[in-house]
């Protein structure tokens, strides 16, 4: 039975904090680092169900609690996915792996900043008979903290592993009169339980070569999708920094993730954090109406749109264009030109309302790629032949160091100027 204490260190609760959550099938199109900041479930196929397995894993991190307990949070995907029965064991599976993950690279966090005083790790197997042989072959190895083992080997090496890791000081070390390895480890005599000796190559299951801690505390988002990325930032927002930022966008929060994360994914997630500072984008509506105000002045004001949906940041990441982040902004003096005279006498302006809902209009547009830059068309019907089109130019600067997606023009025009046009192809 599993049953588990409020869990603590905060390290396992900072690392699920930041996990993304994704269907199987875009796991499944993930390099194998992503896959480390990604959270999926075989099966899943429902974004919703997903989050919502997320979450009561969660939970049970923050707060403790049993299998039962875990159950509870989610039995109509219980019920629908036919988790019960014989296949009642995925549900066990699905709580003991993760929160083994979770913990493991927290304890990985905690035991790489001790490495001065306590340099060596020590792999520990249960050694029982449920202990596959490839792990028990593994017991009581010790390795340099910093050694490349590390790097394949850090537990857990599969689904439901039991294995953990612990650290050693010099002194220790000498007085347990344990050895140190050097040479990554090969085929070996181990004992079973049960008296017997096999050779066994202990490597670890498949797909389970990895350093779950290293992978999500260094991790490399140049290979994430755009929206992937940004989701990935703002989780760690929310799980790291949810209050500890000025409103000029500086935060010690931050100061502290820059030994994780790289100068530009930094620069993202500031540039995230001025996002949410200015209303998000659920106040662009409210922020369109005051700019479009007779008496507004002009201030240079960026103000969040809308995110690039997910086929359109998959395309672009197939590519090898993806943007930096899947968010979009438009500056105020480009909403005030959207409605000029000018672009009225020529029946192309945008109405104020066709503005103001410009962000509801993301998930449910035709969008294009721009052959000829690096850029987007998203466009909807407005009545009949006539479509609005909204161009957008990705990575544009928003700040002195952040960049964001930007809308560079919109207006009216006639279908088949798209359709019949060789510059836009439909994504």
């Amino acid at each position: 039975m599993i049953s588990v204490n409020a869990l603590k260190p905060a390290a396992a609760q900072k690392y699920w904090a930041g996990k993304v959550p994704v269907t199987d099938k875009e796991f499944a199109q993930l390099t194998e680092q992503a896959k480390a900041q990604a959270f999926s479930v075989s099966g899943l196929s429902k974004l919703d169900q997903v989050i919502a397995v997320q979450n009561a894993l969660a939970k049970i991190i923050d707060e403790g609690g049993t299998l039962a307990d875990f159950k509870k949070e989610i039995p109509e995907i219980i019920k629908a996915q036919g988790w019960t029965g014989k296949a009642a064991h995925r549900v066990d599976n699905l709580l003991r792996t993760n929160l083994q993950i979770a913990y493991m690279a927290g304890r990985h966090d905690q035991m790489s900043k001790a490495t001065k005083l306590r340099p060596y790790w020590q792999y520990v197997a249960v050694a029982d008979k449920r202990t596959r042989p490839s792990h028990t072959a593994l017991n009581g190895k010790v390795y340099p903290a910093d050694h490349q083992f590390w790097d394949t080997y850090l537990p857990p090496n599969g689904f439901r592993c039991r294995c953990t890791v612990i650290s050693l000081s010099k002194r220790q070390l000498k007085k347990s009169g344990l050895q140190v390895e050097t040479d990554m480890p090969g085929t070996t005599m181990v004992t079973l339980p049960d008296g017997s000796e096999i050779n066994v190559n202990p490597m670890p299951d498949k797909g389970w070569a990895r350093n779950v801690g290293k992978d999500f505390y260094q991790p490399d988002l140049s290979k994430y999708p755009a929206d992937s990325k940004q989701q990935y930032l703002e989780n760690m927002i929310d799980g790291l920094c949810p209050h500890d930022f000025a409103q000029s966008g500086e935060s010690t929060c931050l100061a502290r993730l820059k030994k994780h994360l790289s100068q530009e994914d930094l620069e993202d997630m500031q540039t995230l954090i001025r996002s949410r500072m200015q209303g998000g984008v659920e106040g662009f509506e409210e922020w369109t109406e005051a700019v479009l105000k007779r008496n507004y002045r002009q201030r240079g004001d960026l103000y969040p749109v809308g995110n690039l949906p997910a086929k359109v940041t998959a395309h672009l990441h197939k590519q090898g264009k993806s943007p930096r982040l899947a968010l979009v902004t438009v500056d105020d003096g480009q909403i005030m030109h959207l409605s000029r005279t000018a672009k009225k006498k020529r029946g192309q302006a945008l109405t104020p309302l066709e503005i103001a809902e410009m962000s509801e209009r993301f998930a449910e547009s035709d969008w294009y790629e721009d052959t000829e830059k690096e850029g987007l068309l998203m466009s909807w019907v407005r009545l009949g032949d006539e479509l609005v089109k909204v161009v957008i130019n990705l990575d544009g600067k928003v700040s002195k160091h952040g960049v964001a997606n930007r809308i560079v023009t919109a207006g009216v025009i006639d279908k088949k100027n798209v359709e019949t046009g060789k510059r836009y192809k439909k994504i």
